[in-house]
């Protein structure tokens, strides 16, 4: 049998931003419920919701645009279904679209991601500054790419430790052989005070957001109350 699919897209903001992936999606699973939208689950003895998150969002970030495709059970009409989900959001939590996923429906993989972050009008021009020396530098052995996908073959348990030696080797690199910019950067650009950060995702190695803050000196952005906010998630199937 042959079950509709639907892409939700929503805004996580406020403080479920300090959500992590595992509590976002037991939030999801208690939202549904109380919505009453049966999603169809998977079989075996622990059965689960069919869901998908195509790009977990790291905590303290928040999003604009995230991605959740679900499985239903049975067919039902949109625009109830998100009116539904919205009476029984948490706060922070709204849907901004529903579709239907077209048969045969996979559920996605993540494309791309764009995140911006508002930074102090006295460092605008450092920081365009430094996207344009980083975009002439050629590609060589210290591009963000090639040390941070090193973490990529880490084991789990030292991934992280590996993408912050790599952010650390970027930022200290020699200025004699500047790094460039990573090859999963689609595109980085100051507009008025917002740096906006077009970024690769699902690829081996793909550059963080916060790393990139790092490599433009902007590490310490957060810790004066600057938002980092995922405005678009791109997804292929």
């Amino acid at each position: 049998m042959t079950r509709t699919r639907v892409r939700i897209r929503y805004r996580k903001l406020d403080d479920l931003r300090w959500l992590g992936h595992q509590d976002l999606v037991r939030v999801w699973e208690r939202l549904l419920r109380r919505a009453d939208v049966r999603p169809a689950h998977s079989e075996g003895f622990h059965k689960r919701p069919k869901m998908n998150f195509p790009s977990a969002l790291a905590v303290g970030i928040g999003s604009l645009d995230e991605v959740l495709e679900l499985e239903l059970e049975n067919d039902c009409d949109l625009d109830e279904l998100s009116s539904r989900i919205d009476a029984h959001a948490p706060p922070g939590l709204t849907v901004g679209s529903i579709e239907r996923m077209p048969p045969p429906a996979r559920f996605s993989q993540p494309a791309g991601a764009v995140y911006e972050i508002r930074l102090p009008e006295d460092r605008c021009e450092t920081v365009r500054a430094q996207i344009a020396r980083l975009q002439r530098a050629p590609s060589g052995p210290h591009t963000a790419d090639s040390a941070l996908s090193s973490s990529a073959t880490a084991p789990s348990g030292a991934v992280d430790a590996a993408a912050d030696s790599a952010t650390a080797t970027l930022v200290n690199s020699p200025s004699v052989e500047p790094p460039s910019l990573p090859v999963s950067v689609r595109e980085v650009s100051v507009v008025d005070d917002v740096l906006r950060m077009d970024l690769r995702l699902g690829e081996a190695g793909a550059v963080r957001p916060r790393d990139l803050l790092a490599v433009l000196g902007l590490a310490d952005l957060e810790t004066t109350g600057a938002r980092l906010v995922r405005t678009r998630v791109e997804v292929a199937s």
